[in-house]
C-alpha cells in the first residue's frame, strides 16, 4: 500500500492509504485524475495549491500553506521578511 495525500471533502489534507487511486477521497472542487498512478488535480481547480508543499521565503523551511498565496512558514517568518 502506499500514502496518497489527498484533500478531504473540508478542503484539508490527509493521507490515504490505499492500493489504487480509486479508492481514495476525492477533491470537492474538481474532478482527481490519475495520471501514472499520481492523483493530480483538474487544471484551475481552486483547491489544487492546498496539496503541495512550499519553501519558506525566509528561512528555507519546507511547509504545507494554510492560504493560497502564503509564502513563509510562520507569522515570525512573514514578519521577518515582509517588515
Amino acid at each position: 500500500m502506499e500514502a496518497l495525500r489527498v484533500l478531504n471533502s473540508g478542503g484539508s489534507l490527509t493521507e490515504a492509504k490505499t492500493t489504487t487511486p480509486m479508492e481514495a477521497p476525492m477533491c470537492a472542487s474538481c474532478e482527481v485524475l490519475s495520471i501514472n498512478g499520481v492523483l493530480c488535480h483538474e487544471t484551475g481547480c481552486p483547491e489544487a495549491w492546498k496539496s503541495y508543499t512550499r519553501e519558506c521565503t525566509w528561512c528555507g523551511q519546507e511547509f504545507t500553506p494554510e492560504e493560497k498565496h502564503q509564502d513563509c512558514c510562520s507569522d515570525d517568518c512573514s514578519e521577518a521578511y515582509h517588515g
